[in-house]
């Protein structure tokens, strides 16, 4: 495109005054003629062919970038979906849960590099390769390939991610000390960065160099860590840096109880996630919370005794989540009723006892997770225990009869556990009624279901089982404490 200037040359010839006179007049007046063609033609004219060249040139960056995405062989959304797995060193890398879109990405990127050659890879086909190799249990290949991508990243979001994979990666191998080093690196490079990319590699970086810390026995630095992080990040506006503090913080609250014991410094640590996130939209920050409760529950239970106090932080948790539609919550709030029925039963047995192991049978029975059926099977039992204490044998036994009716098939180790202590109990109570042959046969079968099972508290129920069946049952004082 040409953009034309118009040059316009005026000459005079000098003659005497009148016509210096007459020419002064004549300069402001094509003066004036000219400033007016300029705005009022060539300005226009020249404002338009700039617009005309930017269109062109970003169309042009548009197309060239486009091009380098398909020959990269990933589209804008597959690499979107990749650079958001971040990886958590409290997992072993093996458990690494991608969602749906990750899942996708990663695989297709997988296949998309089948026809091209390595040394034609960009950094997000390593990274992507990084990624499902720990999925695959390759760790060595991914740690090769998380330091490959580190090696020709570009961009320092790039660099970041793919050094903080390789410290989670050098992790889960046990090499500790190199897996804090990458942390390490990370907050050095980028913690005065604003990007916020890049402060939620910083932000990870430092929680999973805290969880590392704590594997090493080095509790004491790792909450410092913790702290550091919850100092840095704790007014961030970012839903993935409150997520992080969060984390921070309910693992401060767990590595205290394991340094001190139960104390009011653990609940304060749990009363600051519950402070801050109450009322939070974000289906992680609700769970937070939500653990933060059940952990204050537990810890007042630990340091009191089964008290109202405690009793009312399972009865919050009820009222909060009771109809919150996520899995983890529900089974949150399982465990919460779960909890309220044991605190009640250290209390005494009673009815109130009974409804709370009630509630999760009849809000939980038929649902098909895994971790909610558990619940189910363990209120069962823990309902059975409690008749049996109020000397209500027959319905004792009834309602161990209902979890193996349930459960004795599942394949599940949890789920197997509690049908041995329904086995159990059932012929503990047979025994105390003085059916000592039905209670010698149910005996037999635990011995016969779990006498090789290669879990051991599944061992543990066929050896108490064995003792009683060989005694006669003379001394029934073998029934499993509720859980």
């Amino acid at each position: 495109m040409l953009i034309t200037v118009v040059v316009v040359l005026f000459s005079f010839r000098s003659v005497d005054q009148a016509v210096l006179a007459a020419k002064s007049e004549a300069r402001k007046e094509i003066e004036q003629q000219a400033k007016k063609y300029i705005e009022d033609v060539l300005r226009p004219e020249v404002n338009k062919a700039l617009e005309e060249i930017q269109s062109a040139a970003g169309q042009v960056l548009e197309k060239l970038e486009n091009e380098h995405k398909i020959a990269r062989g990933l589209n804008a959304q597959q690499e979107q979906q990749i650079n958001s797995i971040v990886l958590n060193a409290d997992k072993p890398l093996n458990l690494l849960k991608l969602n749906s879109e990750q899942q996708q990405a990663v695989g297709e990127t997988a296949k998309n590099l089948e026809s091209k050659p390595p040394e034609d890879y960009c950094y997000s086909d390593w990274f992507a390769l990084g990624i499902q190799a720990i999925g695959e249990r390759k760790y060595e290949i991914a740690l090769d390939h998380f330091s490959r991508a580190l090696k020709i990243a570009e961009l320092s979001a790039d660099k970041a991610r793919a050094l903080h994979n390789k410290g989670v990666t050098l992790g889960d191998m046990g090499r500790n000390e190199e897996a804090i080093a990458a942390y390490d690196e990370v907050v050095k490079c980028y913690t005065d960065s604003p990007e916020a990319a890049l402060r939620v590699q910083v932000a990870s970086a430092l929680v999973n160099k805290g969880i590392t810390l704590g594997k090493m026995g080095r509790s004491e630095e790792e909450v410092a860590v913790y702290d550091e992080m919850v100092k840095r990040y704790a007014d961030a506006p970012e839903a993935a840096l409150r997520e992080l503090v969060a984390n921070a913080l309910m693992n401060k609250g767990a590595m205290l109880g394991l340094m001190k014991g139960p104390s009011a410094e653990e609940i304060a640590v749990y009363d600051e996630v519950v402070n801050r996130y109450t009322g939070a939209p974000e289906t992680a920050l609700r769970e937070r919370v939500a653990n933060a409760l059940m952990n204050k529950g537990s810890t007042l239970g630990l340091m009191k005794g089964p008290s109202a106090e405690e009793i009312a932080v399972y009865v919050e948790v009820v009222k909060r989540y009771s109809n919150a539609p996520e899995a983890a919550l529900r089974e949150i709030v399982a465990g919460a009723l779960v909890n309220k029925g044991v605190a009640l039963g250290k209390m005494g047995p009673s009815e109130a006892v009974i409804a709370a192991y009630d509630e999760v049978v009849n809000r939980y029975t038929g649902a098909p997770e895994t971790a909610l059926r558990e619940r189910v099977a363990i209120a069962l039992v823990n309902k059975g225990i409690v008749l049996g204490k109020m000397g209500q044998s027959e319905a004792a036994i009834a309602v161990n009869d209902e979890v193996l009716k349930r459960y004795a098939d599942a394949p599940e180790a949890a789920l197997r556990e509690q049908v041995a202590k329904a086995l159990h109990n059932k012929g503990v109570a047979l025994g105390r009624m003085g059916r000592h042959k039905a209670a010698i046969a149910v005996c037999d079968e635990v011995v016969k279901r779990y006498a090789d099972a290669p879990e051991a508290v599944l061992r543990e129920q066929a050896a108490k089982a064995l003792a009683n069946r060989n005694t006669a049952f003379r001394q029934m004082d073998g029934i499993v404490v509720e859980q």
